[in-house]
């Protein structure tokens, strides 16, 4: 969980140094983090639905393990015009 919240103040720490129009804010635009809700739902069940917890920890794991192409395809596209 904390790691989550480690990465969602990473992304809104880089988006206000950079700017609002910054390829960052640009390709995340206004992404919800939903990692910290599922984590805590987790920890919630894990005493009495210890099956459902693992399974909503092995979810996050495996949106942890797909790579996120958004910013690299605004990268990609901003190359392209200039």
């Amino acid at each position: 969980m904390m790691a989550a919240l480690a990465n969602w103040i990473l992304h809104r720490t880089l988006i206000r140094e950079q700017g609002k129009g910054s390829l960052l804010s640009q390709a995340v635009g206004t992404d919800v983090n939903i990692s910290p809700l599922l984590y805590t739902d987790a920890i919630g069940m894990a005493g009495f639905a210890t099956w459902l917890s693992v399974v909503i920890y092995t979810i996050v794991a495996l949106m942890r393990l797909i790579p996120d192409r958004r910013i690299e395809k605004t990268i990609s596209e901003s190359e392209k015009t200039e």
